[in-house]
């Protein structure tokens, strides 16, 4: 493991600034940059983990990071990939002092720690900041409803359809990528085990709707349509 760049944030001139920093005011700004750093991880280095004492609010500046958590059989459970602009999970933050999960870079990340107290601080003062805030936890809520109804209810045919889908439009905005998971953890993503999974890319790229190749799978999707449909059929 390479050692960690850790750096004081400039948040007023900050190219990155998520929606909610933005409606801070230039003295609450200098207050954040005061009460914050920048650390660069490497790919596959833990944020944090679970059950670890929570006493900053974790903002992702670059990089993809995933959300796992240990579950009774100590099985590790994906819970969501995140892409950098973003917060991680705000709200189990402000109610817990401890983590509920664990944070790992799936790639080289540029990663801010903020303060919890003095977060929280801007959040009582700010209301344009509050709001938007308010907004990052309601997608947060509105995304675990979506992938417990589709985890419920879909086959694997769909819940990995809306995988390939959610890589292809909202990480990478292409139909050619490098999956930044292994089938093992894809599975853990979409509640199946590694043999379904590998069992219905093969049908996926039988039926010419994706190619695939090499051990870190780079991905090809050929029928972006079909897909779409074997996504809403579940």
């Amino acid at each position: 493991m390479q050692e960690q760049i850790i750096t004081k944030n400039q948040c007023k001139i900050c190219d990155e600034k998520s929606c909610a920093v933005s409606a801070l005011k230039e003295d609450e700004l200098e207050l954040m940059s005061r009460n914050s750093s920048q650390v660069h991880f490497q790919e596959e280095e833990m944020i944090f983990k679970q059950n670890s004492p929570a006493s900053h609010i974790i903002f992702i500046k670059q990089g993809l990071v995933k959300e796992h958590m240990s579950g009774p059989n100590k099985k590790d459970q994906i819970l969501k990939i995140v892409k950098g602009p973003a917060f991680l999970r705000v709200a189990s933050k402000l109610k817990y002092n401890i983590n509920s999960y664990s944070a790992t870079t799936l790639t080289e990340s540029k990663i801010c720690f903020i303060d919890i107290g003095v977060f929280k601080d801007l959040l009582f003062k700010n209301s344009s900041f509050s709001y938007e805030v308010l907004i990052s936890v309601c997608e947060d809520g509105l995304y675990c409803f979506d992938k417990f109804v589709n985890q419920t209810q879909k086959h694997i045919h769909g819940r990995l359809a809306d995988a390939l889908l959610f890589f292809s439009s909202e990480i990478y905005n292409d139909s050619h990528f490098t999956l930044p998971i292994t089938i093992t953890e894809l599975a853990d993503l979409i509640g199946s085990s590694r043999e379904s999974v590998s069992r219905c890319l093969q049908t996926f790229k039988k039926e010419e709707i994706i190619g695939f190749n090499g051990q870190k799978i780079c991905m090809n999707i050929l029928d972006k349509t079909k897909l779409q449909i074997i996504s809403k059929a579940g």
